[in-house]
């Protein structure tokens, strides 16, 4: 059996990757209007896993929490309706959280 070696970058690298893919699924499900609670759940049950998976390689949990905190806030409109005055998409998600 072969000793396998694991370099820190590439795990950190792919613990960001999944921890990405996981923030783009729960914004798809927002736009689609799944609930608030349940997608800041989904995303922090998922952070958490990928913390366990950092810290099991020796890797400091401020990789995927120190990462990317921003919750979710999604507008529900109808297509084609106006947004706010002084608003657009790009300023609702960038929002940060109340």
């Amino acid at each position: 059996m072969g000793l396998d070696i694991f370099f820190s970058e590439d795990i950190r690298n792919a613990l960001l990757a999944a921890d990405e893919a996981s923030t783009s699924t729960a914004r798809v499900c927002a736009a689609v209007g799944e609930d608030p609670v349940t997608l800041r759940a989904y995303l922090e049950g998922y952070r958490a896993a990928l913390t366990t998976v950092a810290l099991a390689f020796g890797l400091s949990p401020s990789i995927i929490t120190g990462h990317q905190r921003d919750v979710l806030e999604v507008q529900a409109r109808m297509v084609g309706e106006a947004l706010p005055a002084g608003e657009d998409d790009a300023s609702l998600s960038a929002r940060p959280a109340s």
